[in-house]
């Protein structure tokens, strides 16, 4: 892990690759917060966080970036693209939509969206089609998300814990595994998860 500083922010991002040519900045979303190894005031603004995001992208010393926005990160690129376009060569919008929404969206995604605690059948509402293989597949990627995510809690907190001993479908069962590890402050929103450098 690594981190830059914007004014008094710590910012903490991942690079890889070789340091040459144009990098793909990923700015991904993450559901409940960033890295929780950034620090500040979260932003609730997208202007804020695209001011953010130039802000790390200067702050690293790049001049130009390819700028890959996924899922809330695409409405957070589309505004540093808009807000700070001399800093964007190419624009990559990946699982994400249009800022004011989709007019023909379901009624039912942002009630879903939105669930603080979202289930099994949230998921597959939100991610994977209506076909019975894509329900199957999205039941096997929920089980290995879920044990992935008991078995790092577990390995903090109490190694006897495991993801057998609980009903993988059922959300507030997780959540009640891992609460212990939650009693730290709330990690600071950082839009900003990762610095890639193609290889050259």
């Amino acid at each position: 892990m690594s981190y830059v500083e914007v004014d008094g922010d710590r910012f903490a991002y991942r690079r890889w690759g070789k340091p040459s040519g144009v990098p793909i900045f990923l700015v991904q979303h993450f559901r409940g917060g960033g890295i929780a190894s950034s620090s500040g005031t979260p932003r609730n603004r997208m202007e804020d966080m695209a001011d953010d995001i130039a802000a790390v992208i200067r702050a690293l010393g790049l001049e130009q970036v390819d700028l890959l926005g996924f899922s809330i990160g695409g409405w957070q690129a589309e505004e540093v693209a808009l807000r700070h376009p001399q800093l964007v060569r190419k624009l990559l919008l990946i699982g994400t939509g249009l800022r004011g929404g989709d007019p023909t969206m379901d009624p039912k995604v942002p009630e879903v969206a939105l669930n603080p605690v979202p289930g099994l059948e949230d998921f597959l509402f939100l991610f994977f089609g209506r076909s019975e293989a894509a329900v199957e597949a999205g039941r096997a990627f929920w089980k290995r998300k879920v044990y992935a995510a008991v078995r790092d809690v577990a390995s903090i907190t109490d190694p006897r814990l495991t993801p057998v001993a609980l009903d993988v479908t059922d959300p507030a069962a997780v959540r009640s595994s891992s609460c212990r590890t939650n009693s730290r402050p709330r990690p600071r929103f950082t839009p900003v998860t990762r610095a890639i450098r193609p290889p050259s």
